[in-house]
């Protein structure tokens, strides 16, 4: 959404005569639905140091390291909000990341885990080596 009003506001500032299309086009795009989506994306970095913390093994130089080096990847690159990247690019990045064998049993009690977890969707669901925690959304 960002990207499309950037665009946008680049355009017709270029070619005025473009405004109504633009107009239409973003006729849905408030500037409070802009303004929540820059905040949520300056959050991001925030989060992301706050998940990297969490284990208690790592400094806090190599959180900044991670963060430095997860921000292009999971902020700037992604095109869309479900974009991943492989277990394969995360070890590169320098996370801990164990690839499983698709046939093991590890991988059938992770595969169950997270079927568990789909079916309390709308819920969140974290975990870590201390504790799970499953936030589920209100009906407010």
């Amino acid at each position: 959404m960002i990207a499309a009003v950037e665009r946008a506001l680049d355009d017709v500032a270029e070619r005025p005569d473009t405004y109504p299309l633009h107009a239409s086009l973003l006729a849905d795009v408030g500037a409070l639905k802009v303004e929540q989506a820059r905040s949520a994306l300056a959050r991001t970095d925030d989060l992301v140091r706050e998940a990297l913390s969490s284990n208690p093994e790592r400094s806090s130089d190599e959180v900044d390291e991670l963060v430095r080096r997860l921000h292009e990847p999971l902020i700037e690159a992604p095109k869309e909000h479900a974009a991943i990247f492989s277990a394969g690019y995360a070890r590169t990045l320098g996370l801990p990341v164990t690839i499983c064998d698709p046939t093991s049993d590890q991988w059938k009690r992770i595969w169950r885990l997270w079927m568990h977890y789909y079916v309390l969707a709308p819920a969140q669901v974290y975990e870590n080596e201390i504790v799970s925690q499953v936030h589920r959304q209100s009906d407010d």
